[in-house]
């Protein structure tokens, strides 16, 4: 089995999903709720729903008393939770181990839902998750249509939830919505699930609210709401949500820990210490709180913090499989992989169903020790895979230790070692080092003294920004003791690479610009949302854009040394209004304000321009929600439209714009054009941006929609014209200048060329030129730069290649190329080595051959005597 593979549970042919940051239900998933006794009244159900409602009110003494003695399945439920709650271990286990008992003696149904569903709950919390998972199946296939099934599927979703398996969870709850559709438990547990399977929190606050209209005040639902709050920084809301949920039960593990999580964000010690001791007042060995608050810590990126409520979690309870897995885990995370290894190891003989776990396991023990190789370099340790040592032992170590000077310079400061810095080939391999799971879209992540990436060997993005961007952070996170907040760190880091290199930067001024001008931008004290409520990576790259301006902003008005102060106040536990009011003399609206006039000043250019992003579209199911609540929001549909172009869904999408009663909004009308020329009518597609250019809209995604509508239909001068348009309405944008290339080299190329060679190779190469620095994700440009140059016999060809490699260095043929033109035998030698130690194909290992052979010093003839 491969360390991204899915573990013993599974369910028919379904995989496992990937998943980010488990902290789901606040200590809640291991309680499900009794739910599904018949409607039959009998005196034991009577005590058992007495009993339930005693015990979630926290009065577990009358609960204890009310049950005791009851040997209905429900009512010996209820008083195994109220011992659960009260940490009675032995007690607990008897009244789990009593089902056990009903079952092997033929006292339980072995063919009824209900009381299979009771079975498989009683081997969930006893540990006995095969059990558990072949228990569901069972219920499940005893009535699957029907709602004892259905509840059984909604145990089930727990249960992989519970093993970070949020796939199988998805399809659990998929199923036991069909027949269940406005079940609220099965609504807070899909939540949890759209927040495991890549945080989507507005997916997620959609179905709570669903939830919620199904049962009013449903705890599990305003847990989970109150845990989204916590870590989307809306505290004194997560506050809110935690009292309410103690004002019905005053013992509420999920209401502590939420108030516990407030306090330890703020530094608010005191108050945490009252949370700590009403949780153990209830259940002196409550070990779920801290671990909960572990994982919350983890969320903060304050993993040092996180080990020590591990490490407090067992001290109450050693057995505590899932604290001892994410205490190895975060071990790893901070480089002392030995105390991690043994940890997870641990973890894994008490609990052979955690994925995470597995995975971590299979990765250290057999595939880094037979794939990967770790070069010392003080102060950097660097875990690379062994084929491609030396490529990067050439290229990387020397941009790390020129970062390092830099940035010690920056900061003050002395970089204190070992930085572990980790480089993966493989994205399987990547993922499941950072987060324990596949799939990750991040190019790298820091811990602190661990960074983990991918390997340069992929060739699809400039590694060197990559790394200096990344090893920024671990200076901001050693100087403010982990505090940072994100959107600083990361504008922190943004800024670093401008000033490393000008072209390290986002181009996505027209995306800021649309929001500044939308009213859509968050204050700074709320930046940090940005980054947690971005629905995809377009929106990902927006924040970061967005937080890199404010940061911008805030150097120049504060310098250096301003920086510097506020790292050691958010080290200090300091709010982000404080930290501005100290650097900057300013209280955070006079600040704010004077941002928003300083980005209105740098993007005026953009202001009136109709700016249609994927970013503006790319969420198809909140435009499908928008639309269908507000049918006039022109906007809105017409972004419906592009969402349901880019899903294939060509008719719907024209089904839209077809519809009777809307007036026509700038992107419909744009939208129209998409469409004509996605079916290649291009009359049509004339036609609509005729319409289009009539309304006045104007700006770079017009421009660029025209000219393609030009070069679809031959209009050479035309589409050279909006290109031109374009560049000039958004500098920012590779795009024009990659298509003015095409034309240039077409046949005929534009009057614009003039008496350019057949071919268009000046033309080509000044487009070329303008797009290499705006577009530096993107090898291909500078290859194509570097053999136009270099058939020019231009001095400045090698410039082009070095562009090129700082995205592919293993691009063996282009190392051969540079060998080629080296202007001295010692600089192609060096680069003929580099190529030997890329793969190259038979064809490329042949030139490398007569190559070696040119530069091979001559001897001298023998002489004779």
């Amino acid at each position: 089995m491969t360390v991204w593979q899915s573990l013993v549970i599974s369910r028919r042919s379904l995989v496992v999903g990937s998943a980010v940051g488990l902290w789901i239900l606040l200590g809640l998933l291991c309680v499900v709720p009794a739910r599904s006794a018949p409607a039959r009244a009998t005196q034991g159900q009577d005590v058992a729903t007495i009993g339930r409602a005693l015990r979630e009110r926290g009065r577990y003494a009358e609960a204890r008393t009310r049950l005791t003695g009851a040997r209905t399945l429900d009512a010996r439920y209820e008083l195994g939770l109220v011992y659960r709650a009260t940490g009675e271990r032995a007690l607990e286990r008897a009244v789990w181990n009593s089902f056990y008992d009903d079952f092997e003696a033929g006292r339980l149904d072995r063919h009824s839902a209900r009381a299979l569903g009771y079975l498989g709950r009683a081997a969930q919390l006893l540990g006995g998750w095969k059990d558990a998972n072949d228990t569901f199946r069972d219920a499940v296939d005893a009535d699957p249509t029907g709602k004892e099934g259905a509840r059984a599927n909604i145990a089930w979703a727990r249960l992989f939830l519970e093993k970070y398996d949020a796939g199988h969870a998805e399809a659990c709850l998929d199923e036991a919505l069909k027949i269940l559709p406005e079940d609220a438990e099965a609504r807070t547990l899909l939540a949890a699930v759209k927040l495991e399977q890549g945080y989507d929190v507005p997916a997620a606050e959609r179905e709570l609210a669903r939830a919620e209209r199904a049962q009013a005040g449903f705890p599990e639902a305003m847990a989970l709401r109150g845990k989204i709050a916590l870590e989307t920084g809306q505290r004194e809301l997560a506050r809110t949500l935690a009292r309410r949920l103690l004002e019905r039960n005053p013992a509420e593990l999920a209401a502590h820990t939420l108030l516990a999580g407030a306090a330890l964000l703020d530094e608010d010690r005191a108050a945490y210490e009252v949370e700590r001791q009403a949780v153990l007042a209830v259940h002196p060995t409550q070990a779920r709180f801290f671990h909960e608050l572990g994982e919350l810590l983890v969320h903060e990126h304050r993993y040092a913090d996180a080990v020590a409520f591990e490490e407090e979690a067992l001290r109450l309870d050693t057995k505590d499989a899932v604290a001892r897995a994410a205490h190895g885990a975060n071990l790893l995370r901070l480089g002392r992989e030995e105390e991690g290894m043994r940890a997870l190891r641990e973890a894994w003989r008490g609990d052979k169903y955690n994925v995470r776990c597995y995975n971590l396991l299979q990765l250290f023990e057999e595939v880094i020790p037979k794939r990967y190789t770790l070069v010392e370099a003080p102060p950097f340790r660097l875990r690379v895979p062994t084929s491609e040592r030396a490529i990067i032992v050439a290229t990387v170590l020397p941009l790390l230790e020129r970062a390092r000077v830099a940035l010690d310079a920056h900061y003050g400061t002395q970089l204190k070692g070992p930085i572990t810095i980790e480089l993966y080939a493989d994205p399987s391999h990547y993922a499941v080092r950072t987060i324990g799971l596949p799939g990750l879209d991040a190019l790298g992540v820091t811990f602190g003294p661990v960074i983990t990436a991918m390997s340069p060997s992929l060739g699809k993005f400039n590694w060197g920004m990559v790394l200096w961007h990344e090893l920024a952070h671990v200076y901001a996170i050693e100087a403010s003791r982990a505090r940072v907040p994100r959107w600083f760190t990361e504008g922190l880091s943004e800024y670093e690479t401008t000033q490393a290199d000008e072209t390290w930067t986002r181009r996505t001024s027209a995306e800021l610009a649309g929001a500044l001008f939308r009213g859509e931008l968050l204050p700074t004290g709320e930046l940090d949302r940005a980054f947690l409520l971005a629905r995809d990576l377009p929106h990902m790259v927006v924040a970061y854009h967005e937080a890199a301006a404010v940061v911008r902003y805030f150097v120049g008005r504060v310098g250096r040394a301003g920086v510097r102060t506020a790292l050691l106040r958010y080290g200090e536990g300091r709010s982000t209004a404080e930290v501005i009011r100290e650097t900057t003399g300013e209280e955070l609206p006079a600040f704010d304000a004077g941002l928003r006039a300083s980005l209105r000043a740098n993007l005026r250019g953009y202001d009136g321009q109709l700016m249609v992003r994927p970013t503006d579209y790319s969420d198809r199911e909140a435009l499908e929600a928008r639309v269908k609540i507000a049918p006039e929001d022109g906007r809105a549909r017409g972004l419906l439209v592009l969402a349901r172009l880019g899903a294939g869904a060509t008719e719907a999408a024209q089904g839209l714009l077809d519809a009777p009663g809307h007036q026509p909004s700038l992107e419909m009308r744009y939208a129209q054009v998409r469409l004509a020329l996605g079916k290649r009518s291009l009359d049509a597609a004339r036609d609509a941006l005729v319409a289009l250019r009539a309304t006045g809209a104007r700006g770079a995604d017009v421009e660029l929609l025209a000219a393609r509508v030009h070069k679809a239909r031959g209009e050479t001068e035309a589409a050279w014209s909006a290109l031109v348009q374009a560049g000039l309405a958004d500098p920012d944008r590779s795009e024009p200048h990659l298509l003015m290339a095409e034309l240039a080299q077409a046949n005929p190329h534009p009057q614009a060329c003039g008496q350019d060679a057949p071919g268009g190779a000046a033309c080509a190469m000044s487009a070329l030129e303008r797009a290499l620095p705006l577009e530096v994700m993107d090898a291909s440009i500078g290859r194509r730069l570097f053999k136009l140059r270099r058939t020019a016999g231009r001095a400045d060809a090698l410039a082009a290649a070095q562009r090129a490699l700082a995205i592919a260095p293993f691009d063996g043929e282009l190392r051969l190329d540079l060998a080629e033109v080296a202007p001295s035998p010692n600089e192609a030698q060096r680069e003929l080595t580099l190529a030997r130690a890329c793969p190259l194909s038979k064809e490329a290992a042949a030139r490398a051959d007569a190559l070696e052979g040119r530069l091979r010093p001559r001897r001298a003839p023998a002489q004779s005597r």
